[in-house]
């Protein structure tokens, strides 16, 4: 078994097309656009493994024209950090 396996200890879909989900190896964070299984952004390296996240409001109005109004803010817990993620 030549791959590292990934352990995931979390997820939750945070909008129709899209999850994200966290764990241990690597101390990873994850979103992933459901339809084609591909990451929109993968955060390595945390100094803690990812047990707790949720989502915030949707962006309802767009300030900027590279904003994706139809996600959430999303929030997650790595160790004793909350990190906090605009999708911009």
């Amino acid at each position: 078994m030549g791959r590292d396996m990934q352990k995931l200890y979390c997820g939750l879909f945070i909008a129709k097309d899209f999850f994200m989900c966290g764990g241990t190896d690597t101390n990873l964070f994850r979103v992933v656009n459901q339809r084609s299984m591909s990451s929109l952004g993968i955060l390595r390296g945390l100094d803690k493994g990812v047990y707790s996240m949720d989502v915030g409001p949707l962006v309802r109005q767009v300030r900027q024209s590279f904003q994706i109004p139809h996600l959430p803010r999303v929030a997650f817990c790595a160790g004793r950090k909350l990190y906090e993620i605009d999708f911009h």
